[in-house]
């Protein structure tokens, strides 16, 4: 018998409703288990205290207002069903949108931004002295500014 059993078998025995095979099996286990000894003397100490006359017995109505809070705690008022709903819905709600979320992030395309043409030289990494020396190298005084300008104006189009 382990100790669980043997405090079940403790209740049982001050409320009389011991077998004597079950007692003998209980005596056993008290006769090894100081843990077991302590509790049985403080299930003795407590029955002997309500036994004694006198005790305090529940107090006047006691048993009218415990069925009148059964009965109460037993209906239903009129916000339970809302009340159960709602604890079974706002958490789905919450998931179906925590999912559509995700769903739109993984989907959304990625936002494309033009670069500069700074920023376009540095990552491609080119050389941004070779339209320089093109324009350093042009014999032609006319095309050289007309080059210039358009090279000023950032329409790089023009390149040959």
């Amino acid at each position: 018998m382990n100790c669980r059993q043997a405090e079940r078998r403790l209740l049982r025995r001050h409320d009389g409703r011991l077998s004597a095979a079950e007692e003998k099996r209980l005596d056993l286990h008290l006769l090894s288990c100081p843990k077991c000894r302590e509790i049985e003397n403080e299930y003795g100490l407590l029955f002997n205290t309500l036994a004694r006359p006198g005790a305090s017995g529940p107090r006047p109505l006691f048993w009218q207002r415990l069925e009148a809070r059964i009965e109460e705690s037993g209906r239903e008022n009129g916000w339970a069903p809302v009340r159960r709903w709602c604890r079974r819905a706002v958490p789905a709600a919450l998931a179906v949108t925590a999912a559509l979320l995700a769903v739109l992030l993984v989907l959304s395309p990625g936002r494309r931004t033009e670069l500069s043409p700074s920023e376009a030289l540095l990552l491609r990494n080119d050389n941004p002295l070779t339209e320089t020396r093109t324009l350093l190298e042009e014999k032609r005084v006319e095309d050289r500014n007309m080059m210039l300008i358009f090279a000023s104006s950032g329409d790089f189009s023009w390149q040959r």
